[in-house]
């Protein structure tokens, strides 16, 4: 019997091989694909003419059939799950480790995840904690909020001192007409009403066109709509003599391929025009790291965070400012208009999250821990 390895770029290619060299008489004993994506196949023939005890080459197709497709999908389905649940299981063992071994360490990895951080943030935030003031609890976690203070960002511009063009960008729901309100609420009572201009791009929702006008009635200033970008830049032009021009755009899903096709996505006049993200505080870090991802297509000045009001936390938004770094420009709660919203500086945002965090469950982040679902448990809440 002749016994030969071809290799090849597909099974197709590879069995136009042994079919050259072995004939159609071949049998494939065995078959692999490597790490590159190529495909190895060990075929033989035999000398003498007998019954063939493998697969004969006649009967072999260039790839799987549809059942097998299936099979194959299922089993990988079935070893990702297995998979994940060795990690759950090494996790909670590492994390039992961890106790028993480092109490203090442990313990602050714990006030971290309360307050709602990213599993990633926690860690790193305790890799760069000095030794030496690791194992006082009293000393660390003031080291520790100082570390995770210098990763965070705050817009030194105030808009409503610099005006400008500034467009609230985001998914809906998150409050964008109701932030544009309690903004110009304060401008007017700074700089008067006819400094400022409000157009609205959101020609989907005819709710958030009227609540809108509600709100500029009451402060006597109009309202302009713009459909198209060629509209968008005839009123820009238009209005150029106004301090600030606030537009409120329309709220699309962080999955929407249209999102790049905003009207004040690559906008290119005279006087720039500044994209600042609103998103909820109370979403969760993963919706969080979406969005931010979906819209830093079209080019970020700042974040405006929302619904403070709502959330459990904040470590959630910390996390995303400390991976983006994008500054914080306001901080909402509430439906006052325009007193609930203001400017903080990074310390008070971490006071912030402080005074949240007693909210958070700590029998259910512990529960967590235990269990060993630890990173995916609390970059998902």
């Amino acid at each position: 019997m002749k016994i030969r390895q071809f290799q090849g770029r597909n099974m197709r290619t590879v069995m136009a091989q042994i079919h050259a060299e072995l004939g159609e008489e071949a049998v494939i004993l065995s078959s692999s694909t490597l790490p590159d994506g190529s495909v190895e196949v060990t075929a033989a023939v035999d000398d003498v003419p007998g019954q063939p005890s493998a697969v004969p080459l006649s009967g072999m197709n260039a790839g799987p059939s549809a059942a097998e497709a299936r099979q194959i999908e299922r089993m990988s389905e079935e070893l990702a799950r297995l998979r994940a649940l060795v990690e759950q299981q090494l996790s909670g063992l590492a994390w039992g480790q961890t106790q028993q071994k480092m109490p203090g360490r442990a313990l602050l990895l714990r006030r971290l995840l309360a307050m709602g951080l990213g599993w990633e943030l926690a860690q790193s935030l305790l890799e760069a904690l000095p030794e030496e003031v690791e194992q006082s609890e009293e000393a660390a976690w003031p080291h520790l909020l100082a570390l995770l203070g210098e990763r965070l960002h705050v817009t030194e511009e105030d808009i409503l001192k610099s005006g400008g063009i500034v467009a609230l960008v985001g998914p809906t729901g998150v409050g964008k007409t109701t932030t544009i309100a309690k903004l110009a609420g304060r401008f007017v009572m700074r700089h008067g009403a006819g400094q400022l201009a409000l157009i609205t791009t959101d020609c989907y929702k005819i709710g958030a066109q009227a609540q809108l006008q509600t709100f500029a009635e009451m402060m006597g200033v109009p309202v302009h709509v713009a459909q198209t970008r060629n509209e968008l830049e005839t009123l820009l032009i238009g209005l150029r003599d106004r301090k600030l021009i606030l537009i409120d755009t329309a709220g699309m899903s962080q999955k929407d391929i249209r999102i790049t096709q905003q009207l004040t996505a690559g906008y290119s006049g005279l006087v720039p025009l500044k994209n600042y993200l609103v998103m909820s505080a109370a979403s969760p870090l993963k919706v969080m790291r979406e969005v931010y991802q979906a819209f830093s297509r079209m080019g970020l000045k700042g974040l405006i965070l929302t619904k403070l009001d709502e959330a459990v936390q904040l470590g959630g938004a910390l996390t995303l400012m400390a991976e983006t770094q994008l500054p914080l420009a306001w901080l909402s709660e509430g439906q006052r208009v325009p007193e609930d919203i203001e400017r903080v500086d990074v310390d008070h945002l971490i006071d912030r999250a402080m005074v949240m965090l007693d909210q958070n469950g700590q029998a259910a982040m512990e529960s967590a821990m235990q269990l060993g679902v630890g990173k995916e448990f609390f970059d998902a809440q």
